[in-house]
């Protein structure tokens, strides 16, 4: 007969009950983030209000622009070439 050892079962015991966990966790994440409204930024700095504004035009029109209606964020050249 196939016999386990003690410390493969706790090896496997541990591992399910992370997956699990991690499952869970995901689960619940995914769900606030697309089932919750999350009304404007109101009342706060203007600079959180503005990166809200930015954040919901990458999302609705796929590009970033900072306190405008057309892009105006770039990337600085050679900043990625430095840092390989």
């Amino acid at each position: 007969m196939f016999k386990v050892r003690r410390e493969a079962i706790n090896t496997l015991t541990v591992t399910v009950a992370l997956v699990l966990i991690v499952t869970l966790a995901l689960y619940l994440r995914l769900k606030f983030v697309f089932t919750i409204d999350h009304p404007p930024l109101k009342g706060f700095s203007s600079d959180a209000v503005n990166y809200d504004l930015m954040a919901r035009q990458f999302l609705d029109k796929g590009f970033l622009g900072y306190m405008s209606s057309r892009p105006n964020a770039y990337i600085t050249r050679a900043i990625p070439c430095s840092w390989l």
